[in-house]
């Protein structure tokens, strides 16, 4: 019997600071480590849904500005 080898690339790197609240992050197509300061973030039910563009290769260090409101939730 033979079984199906699913394989995929790593897009990004993720750590997140629970104590401090930060979520750092660094995408494989750039150089720069990412982090958001989820203190920053209303995570409060019915919260807009915020979306980061990760192909900004512009990015880098601290990142909490850089999300906008979703026009559309993206799932």
């Amino acid at each position: 019997m033979k079984t199906k080898s699913y394989r995929s690339s790593v897009v990004f790197v993720a750590a997140a600071v629970l104590t401090g609240r930060r979520y750092f992050f660094e995408l494989t197509t750039s150089p720069n480590v990412l982090w958001a300061d989820l203190t920053k973030f209303d995570l409060s039910s019915g919260a807009p849904v915020l979306t980061l563009n990760p192909e900004d290769l512009a990015l880098s260090g601290d990142v909490t500005s850089g999300f906008q409101k979703a026009v559309k939730a993206p799932f």
